[in-house]
């Protein structure tokens, strides 16, 4: 039966409000709750308990053999590490050095009895170690199937080498700071299948990835892996402000000439630019030299929204993020290295990032030794690893603060 005109009005005004309804409804931003994914790899997230605070062993594996590794590491270290209050270690390996031809790449006895010694020694003073692959020039710089393969064959033998040690006590780090031609995509693609390489071996290990451009902590959130890939940690770098952390450098060229530069700035007397820099380095210093320390590009600002955008896909991810490396080299004076130190340990601490210092005795170092021995420096102690209560038991060596 047709509706009278009034009728048909009023009926079309209600499904216009209906559709106004539906429209507002779709179109609206949908709350945190809504907003959450659902899902968190929480074998992940458990085995980050376990890496909470920690240094790197650099100037030591990662170099080709008879070069500029010289540092090397033993019981002092380990139990100055542990003494200072840190609970694990990161242990950079250049695998590649040690491996013999292909297809089986194998590697040799001697490194494997190397790097034993140290799991073996961190462990003992209930330290957690993560061993990477570092330095990988060849993957690095073409990440073709002859890569690949030799990246698969060392990982699988490293695996089963390893399979033995407990779960928590030993974590893998894929590949340090891919860069060039592995990009963050080209990574997202194999990651999948050397994991399978590794499970395969030892199927309880966790596993950290890292993004493109040098692990830039930046491109954490470009990292994606399938969901039914768990127990494993993204990890990033972040050495900002650059010239700050590097400056005196030896292997950056001309951009790191420049001495003096301070955190946070400005410097009570202002720094003039090295000769033979690149040409924005001269006006970046004089923002340094000039700006308040809230806005200096030396300052907090220069790392604290990548450490928040990283926490940030963490949580929307489900996904645990580790800070792998971050430090100030020795050239920058003291005081500026523990100002920055404790900016941003105190920058990740608020965001519930777990990190580890680059490194304990080499460029950056976080010891000085004395005649009594090898100890951390007091002043970057206490900015990174400030007095606290008894340890939270989390991890697999709990036990009460070892400065307490």
């Amino acid at each position: 039966m047709p509706l009278s005109s009034s009728l048909a009005r009023l009926f079309a005004a209600f499904l216009g409000l209906l559709a106004a309804v539906a429209v507002s409804t779709a179109c609206a931003a949908p709350s945190a709750e809504d907003a959450a994914p659902g899902w968190r790899d929480e074998e992940g997230f458990r085995a980050m308990k376990r890496f909470q605070r920690g240094i790197n062993l650099g100037n030591a594996w990662e170099a080709p053999p008879g070069t500029w590794g010289d540092r090397r590491y033993g019981p002092d270290d380990f139990r100055a590490i542990r003494a200072a209050g840190f609970d694990h270690v990161r242990l950079p390996v250049a695998w590649h050095h040690y491996t013999g031809p292909a297809p089986e790449r194998l590697i040799s006895p001697r490194i494997f009895a190397e790097i034993d010694a140290l799991v073996a020694g961190a462990r003992a003073e209930r330290l957690t170690v993560i061993v990477n692959w570092h330095h990988f020039d060849r993957f690095t710089d073409a990440p073709d199937a002859e890569a690949v393969a030799w990246w698969h064959a060392g990982w699988a033998q490293i695996a089963r080498h390893y399979r033995e040690v407990p779960a928590g006590e030993l974590a893998f780090e894929l590949l340090n700071e891919p860069r060039d031609a592995a990009t963050t995509a080209r990574m997202n693609e194999l990651y999948p299948a050397v994991i399978a390489a590794v499970r395969a071996e030892d199927p309880r290990r966790t596993i950290f990835v890292s993004p493109g451009n040098w692990g830039a902590l930046k491109l954490v959130p470009e990292l994606s892996l399938p969901r039914d890939i768990t127990n494993v940690v993204a990890t990033g770098h972040c050495y900002e402000p650059f010239l700050f952390t590097h400056q005196g450098a030896s292997w950056t060229g001309n951009l790191n000439h420049t001495r003096g530069i301070v955190f946070p700035g400005p410097p009570p007397r202002p720094v003039t630019a090295a000769d033979g820099v690149p040409d924005w380095v001269p006006g970046w210093l004089a923002d340094h030299n000039t700006l308040p320390a809230e806005k200096n590009p030396s300052g907090v600002s220069a790392f604290a929204g990548q450490v928040a955008d990283a926490a940030a896909w963490s949580a929307r991810e489900g996904r645990a993020v580790h800070v792998g490396e971050f430090g100030a080299i020795v050239h920058a004076d003291p005081a500026s290295r523990v100002n920055y130190a404790r900016a941003m340990r105190e920058e990740l601490d608020r965001h519930g990032l777990p990190w580890a210092w680059w490194d304990w005795k080499a460029s950056f170092a976080a010891s000085v030794v004395t005649p009594e021995g090898i100890r951390m420096d007091a002043g970057l102690r206490e900015a990174l690893l400030p007095a606290r209560p008894a340890d939270s038991g989390a991890g697999p060596f709990a036990r009460r603060d070892p400065r307490r």
